[in-house]
């Protein structure tokens, strides 16, 4: 089966690195217009946004713990696309902690 989303437009949160990018570049050879999210690593979505297939993709910076960046983040899609069709929410954040040290 071909995945087909020609016409679609998919917001990828954590889109500079890992399942974000693969996810991305998959999405774009189907079709879609990209926006590639990323908090920290401006130069890592460079590279992403500029591996895409096609010319329709685009990146935005934001931090998502941060609902006013949420906010703005959306509005500034809706403005350029119109619209979001798919929304994979990848971004995460990983911190160690000790684990001895929990209390139940």
């Amino acid at each position: 089966m071909e995945l087909r989303l020609t016409d679609k437009v998919a917001l990828i949160t954590g889109a500079s690195r890992g399942i974000g990018k693969a996810t991305a570049q998959m999405f774009a050879d189907a079709g879609a217009s990209i926006i590639v999210h990323y908090n920290n690593n401006d130069k890592a979505a460079h590279e992403v946004l500029d591996s895409l297939k096609g010319d329709t993709h685009s990146m935005i910076q934001a931090d998502l713990s941060e609902s006013g960046e949420v906010g703005n983040l959306v509005s500034e899609i809706i403005d350029k696309y119109g619209r979001i069709d798919i929304l994979v929410n990848n971004a995460g954040v990983f911190e160690e902690f000790d684990v001895l040290s929990l209390s139940y």
